[in-house]
């Protein structure tokens, strides 16, 4: 199983396509993209628990900031 760490940068992808196709606006029912964030935060939470709420924050964060960025 990976490390928690590992998972940063598949989840700010996963963010940024959200992010990308507006998705966060949507159901998921009506964007993939929204649909695969959901899964894998629900995944993410369930495997790491506490130790993923204590990044989730600056992951998101960190994505937004490189996703303006650009």
């Amino acid at each position: 199983m990976k490390k928690l760490h590992e998972c940063k940068e598949y989840f700010k992808d996963v963010y940024t396509d959200c992010l990308a196709e507006n998705a966060f606006e949507k159901s998921i029912f009506e964007s993939t993209e929204r649909a695969r964030y959901e899964m894998q935060f629900e995944v993410l939470e369930f495997i790491y628990g506490e130790d993923f709420k204590k990044v989730v924050n600056s992951w998101q964060q960190e994505a937004l900031n490189e996703f303006f960025k650009k």
